[in-house]
């Protein structure tokens, strides 16, 4: 018997969605309060720990003093003297985050990750294996808990972003299933800022039509709408009803692989300049060769003193994931540019990339190169991006 795919995408989309988002809460803290018992139930802040350093987790005990996220490590301080700050850990956090994917993936055949900690799970059409929602997703937060000792937030609804709110309303720990016919109830009175697309810009030109809460937007001819947010008026309609028709998509193949630094004190010196530029080239380096991929872009990133940015790219006739092929462009790109403020931060980033981890043979290798490179990652696999650096490419 022979299928036809469009009756059958027609069938799966009439069918009604039951979408779950998961998120650890609190992921980078709470791994480390998991790994350390000496710091269970205290103020634990992980982030950059130099003056420019910015918070990337805060404790819900940290939280309590009002440090949270993308806040300046230097504020953090002040609000919460006797929080313990800890740098990040990636390769800690990254193995974890494999754990927790390789979970959730039994308990769902379609996972579209958003982050180390968080995913979309598509369970339409699964409800004879779990049966019942709620425990379904009990069972789920009980595997992590039990496998890596970390909590879960979990939402459940019709669409990605009922599903997403959701997660967000009982944190930590959380467990809400929001039932199709309560997305309403459930958005009327939020601020209108819940809503995916509403930043500050947006949030503040809403208020200025008199339009604070979800029901508020509902309620507004959308004429008025139309004529403030063109056709963005349209989507947030939608979202006010908790419509949202973008679909979960598995594991996607990443659009660009970088890395930036921000520095304590602003960078002058050329040699300096060039010293971090090759750190950086390493890093990105070894994560292109780590993930498989050949860049065939280049592009710097530099933010002056006075917050300026200016970025500029070149491209690559053949793909390469070689630190020093990536380092002399960066160089070439730096001074192409005739920087003549102080640096305040520098970024790498490999773009168009092509999977294989295979030198394209127009560019000259040799055996050697690859048998070192070969080495290098071997360690750096074992013992973490920072175990071996060179102090020099030239």
């Amino acid at each position: 018997m022979f299928y036809n795919e469009n009756k059958i995408n027609k069938v799966m989309n009439k069918m009604k969605k039951i979408i779950m988002h998961v998120d650890m809460d609190a992921f980078f803290a709470a791994v480390e309060q998991n790994d350390n018992d000496c710091y269970k139930n205290k103020p634990v802040i992980v982030g950059g720990c130099g003056k420019r350093g910015v918070v990337a987790t805060a404790s819900y005990e940290a939280r309590l003093f009002g440090v949270f996220s993308a806040m300046s490590i230097a504020k953090a301080k002040k609000l919460c003297p006797e929080g313990i700050f800890l740098p990040c850990n990636h390769n800690r956090y990254s193995s974890i985050s494999k754990e927790f994917f390789k979970i959730l993936n039994e308990f769902s055949p379609c996972v579209e990750p958003l982050s180390l900690d968080e995913a979309f799970l598509d369970l339409t059409g699964m409800e004879k294996i779990f049966n019942n929602i709620e425990d379904y997703a009990r069972k789920l937060k009980s595997r992590v808990y039990e496998q890596l000792g970390l909590v879960v937030s979990v939402g459940v609804g019709s669409n990605k972003f009922i599903a997403k709110l959701a997660s967000d309303l009982e944190k930590p720990n959380g467990l809400v299933i929001v039932k199709p016919g309560q997305e309403y109830d459930l958005l009327k009175d939020k601020p209108v800022s819940i809503l995916w697309g509403v930043g500050a810009k947006n949030n503040q030109k809403l208020k200025s039509l008199g339009i604070y809460k979800v029901e508020d937007l509902l309620k507004t001819e959308f004429k008025i709408l139309l004529d403030h947010f063109g056709p963005s008026a349209y989507k947030l309609v939608d979202l006010a009803q908790g419509k949202d028709e973008r679909q979960v998509v598995g594991v996607r193949e990443p659009q660009s692989i970088g890395k930036e630094e921000t520095f304590e004190v602003d960078l002058v010196n050329t040699a300096a300049i060039k010293k971090e530029l090759l750190a950086l080239s390493e890093k990105v380096g070894w994560r292109l060769r780590q993930k498989k991929y050949l860049a065939q872009k280049v592009t710097l990133k530099i933010k002056l003193k006075n917050f300026q940015v200016i970025t500029c790219s070149e491209s690559l006739v053949a793909g390469t994931n070689y630190d020093e092929v990536i380092y002399d462009i960066a160089c070439k790109l730096y001074e192409q540019i005739e920087v003549k403020e102080a640096i305040r931060l520098l970024g790498i980033t490999a773009g168009k990339l092509l999977k294989g981890n295979t030198i394209n043979l127009f560019e000259n290798t040799d055996d050697r190169k690859k048998a070192l490179y070969n080495a290098i990652d071997s360690l750096k696999e074992k013992f973490g991006e920072t175990v071996i650096t060179k102090a020099k490419l030239r």
